[in-house]
Order: structure tokens, then C-alpha cells, then sequence
């Protein structure tokens, strides 16, 4: 895991995390039903334990919704009209209640220990604001099928390497909410 301070130098200081955080998953689903059932199992199979699971649907026309329905309690569902994966982001935001934030798209998965690992990277280095990570590729049976090789990523204060070359795929970053909310949640 990867890790990025705060972004501006002169930002204050970020809370401590709490002894056993909890790791809020937001994720915004839009007509992928097929892939949606995988994707939370992912997240419910985690080995951190802590973990709360708002899923989002952006107006479905599939059987989305009744996907997430079939998980009852254990995960958090809200239902929007269409609008746009940002603002389904933003809506599981304003619903979840984790002192740590990421955001999984409806057609990806996590490895079984991705939040133990994050929350560890995140006390191993108090003053980041995120940690990140590769992303593999895998085909319709899981098999990995990309990338061929996984160069070294950035770490550090990284803003001015991510103006060059978005290098943080979308799934793969842990935030702390503090810092998120500092920047005012994605772009609608």
C-alpha cells in the first residue's frame, strides 16, 4: 500500500484513528447486476472486520436493486433516480459513517484482506490522508490477465506526479473521511 499525506502542506493535521476503525465501502451500481453479487461478497468476506457496505443504485433498470435486497441487513442500500456515478458516491457519503472511505465500482472486487491492509498502512503512517495500491485485471473466471507488470508506485506527496499521470485507479484508494470532507466529497 501506498500512502499520500494530506494534500496541502499548510492543511491541519488529520485526527488519530480510532482503535479499530470502521472502513465505510461505498458502492455506486448502475445495470450490473451480474457483477453487483460478486462485488459485495467481496467486501462481506473481508478479514477486517469492520467494515460497512452502502451500496447505491443509480436507477437500475436491471435486477439490480433485487441483487442488493438479497443481502438484507448486512449492507446499506439506497436508491436514487439516475444522476450519475459521482453523485451516487456523494449520496453513500452522506450515509455512511466510517472513519475511513472507499469507493468500489459495482463490476470490481477487493482482495479478501485490502481493508486489514490499508488500516494498517494508514497507522503506519498517521499523517496520510489516503493509501492506494495496483489494480489487477481479471477476466469473466477470475483468472488474472493484466497488467503484465507492476512498476513501483509513488508515494509520498504525490499531487504533482497525479497532474502528469493518473496513476490511482479508481478502486483501489482507502481516504480518511476528514481529508475527503476537507475537499468536499466528488464533482457532481
Amino acid at each position: 500500500m501506498k500512502h499520500s499525506p494530506s494534500p496541502a502542506k499548510n492543511d491541519a493535521a488529520l485526527p488519530p484513528l480510532s482503535a479499530a476503525p470502521l472502513v465505510s465501502v461505498i458502492v455506486p451500481c448502475y445495470n450490473m447486476a451480474e457483477h453487483t453479487r460478486s462485488t459485495v461478497e467481496s467486501l462481506l468476506g473481508q478479514s477486517y472486520e469492520r467494515v460497512e457496505i452502502v451500496c447505491v443504485d443509480d436507477g437500475s433498470k436491471d435486477a439490480t436493486l433485487e441483487v442488493l435486497a438479497s443481502f438484507g441487513n448486512r449492507i446499506k442500500v439506497l436508491a436514487q433516480k439516475n444522476q450519475g456515478a459521482c453523485r451516487a458516491r456523494n449520496a453513500g457519503l452522506k450515509a455512511s459513517s466510517g472513519e475511513l472511505v472507499a469507493f468500489l465500482d459495482c463490476d470490481d472486487l477487493w482482495e479478501p484482506a485490502k481493508a486489514e491492509k490499508a488500516v494498517a498502512a494508514f497507522r503506519a503512517h498517521p499523517a496520510a490522508a489516503l493509501v492506494y495500491h495496483h489494480a489487477l485485471w481479471i477476466d469473466e473466471r477470475g483468472r488474472v490477465v493484466g497488467p503484465r507488470r507492476l512498476p513501483a508506485l509513488p508515494s509520498g506527496r504525490i499531487f504533482d506526479q497525479l497532474i502528469l499521470s493518473d496513476f490511482i485507479r479508481n478502486s483501489t484508494p482507502m481516504l480518511r473521511r476528514a481529508a475527503l470532507e476537507q475537499v468536499g466529497g466528488w464533482d457532481e
